[in-house]
């Protein structure tokens, strides 16, 4: 049976937790320990093999949170961490930031006391949150993958907080890769460093107009929106290549967003501000991504002619219970109210979440709660479904 150790100097906090995680995991052993000190010795034994799950608090006299956390990677303990304290977000977010940095497995945090509901919906989240790849990949593995015609397209809807209307689909390169599918953490790096991605990137894109021109003969029409790395805005025809292939497949550029990840930096002297500033003149839409989790935010607003902004999902994923996320929200959609930029949430998974970045003022909404990504001959079926869920 998996093991559950929740660990809290406080007996009675320890074994309020311990109840709410033991209703919720009804097949493992869930257990309180009370003194960290030994707990960590225990774990260290058998390096914690047994251990599915570790339920820790932070403010501990004897061990805190944050020198458990090192001996558990010490350990290189491979099971799940959650944070369970009484301690205010900011601390909360920077013990899982520390956690992760040394490789743990962090499924998120907890206010305590933790609610049944609250214990709940994390163990729900953190189901569909796998680990970070470990495999590595070379050049001559993406060169051949390529050539196989191994990598495929994904498609993630998006839906209007308004009315729950279809709105568009992000498109996510997967790789399968014999009877594994990976995603673009395992490759895109790889790619960028050795000078393919501006060939993944073309590839990504032949597949999704060949599917968005599909999905039209079924009816269907939603908007485009396509991952580009800073990596590979090199080329400077690349505006007059991705119109003509709008041209080809008959779509207006209006319906084309190319998201940009905010934590790349682009360097203001580089090609890529004249080509992402023709690509915009054209009409492409250009969404700045993941805002908020970089260093230069308002930077590459004042440079880059964006009129779409993506809430990163680390903000919006229970942003109904902690107020700290409340914050970065409201304030990112009151700037891009200013800017007059589509703002679009990522990361919505639940009810609460949805109704959260509806009544701040975000346009659009991603994530688990509306669907996850799919291959493209699933989204029509999907769409049907959606209308009738949402619209009867």
């Amino acid at each position: 049976m998996n093991e559950v150790w929740v660990i809290d100097d406080d007996p009675f906090a320890a074994k309020l937790t311990q109840k709410q995680f033991a209703a919720c995991l009804p097949d493992s052993l869930v257990s309180a320990h009370t003194d960290p000190l030994d707990s960590s010795r225990r774990l260290a034994k058998d390096r914690g093999r047994n251990i599915e799950l570790v339920v820790l608090d932070l403010r501990m006299p004897t061990m805190d949170g944050i020198t458990f956390v090192r001996h558990l990677a010490d350990i290189s303990y491979r099971g799940k961490v959650i944070f369970c304290s009484g301690q205010n977000d900011q601390m909360l977010s920077a013990a899982q930031q520390i956690a992760e940095n040394q490789g743990l497995y962090v499924l998120g945090s907890l206010a305590k006391p933790a609610s049944l509901e609250a214990v709940n919906a994390l163990l729900k989240r953190g189901r569909r949150k796998a680990p970070r790849p470990t495999a590595t990949v070379s050049r001559d593995d993406i060169v051949q993958a390529i050539s196989r015609g191994e990598f495929v397209n994904h498609y993630q809807p998006k839906v209007a907080l308004s009315d729950g209307r279809f709105h568009s689909v992000e498109v996510l390169a997967r790789w399968a890769k014999g009877t594994k599918t990976l995603g673009p953490a395992a490759f895109v790096p790889v790619a960028e460093q050795e000078g393919l991605i501006e060939s993944l990137t073309h590839g990504v894109i032949d597949r999704a107009f060949a599917d968005l021109a599909l999905w039209s003969r079924q009816g269907l029409t939603p908007q485009l929106s396509i991952n580009f790395s800073t990596a590979g805005l090199n080329d400077l025809n690349l505006p007059e290549q991705l119109l003509g292939y709008c041209e080809r497949a008959g779509i207006e550029p209006e319906n084309i967003t190319l998201e940009l990840t905010e934590s790349k930096i682009l360097d203001p002297a580089s090609r890529g501000l004249d080509i992402l500033s023709r690509l915009r003149l054209q009409g492409f839409n250009l969404s700045i991504d993941d805002f908020g989790t970089g260093y230069s935010s308002l930077s590459q607003l004042r440079q880059i002619p964006f009129n779409e902004l993506k809430i990163d999902r680390s903000f919006v994923t229970g942003v109904s219970e902690r107020s700290s996320l409340q914050a970065i929200v409201n304030s990112s959609v009151r700037l891009a109210t200013e800017l007059d930029m589509t703002i679009v949430a990522e990361g919505v998974e639940s009810k609460a979440d949805w109704d959260y970045v509806a009544n701040a003022g975000c346009h659009l909404a991603q994530g688990f709660y509306i669907a996850k990504p799919m291959p493209g001959q699933a989204i029509p079926v999907w769409a049907e479904l959606w209308r009738e869920k949402t619209q009867g």
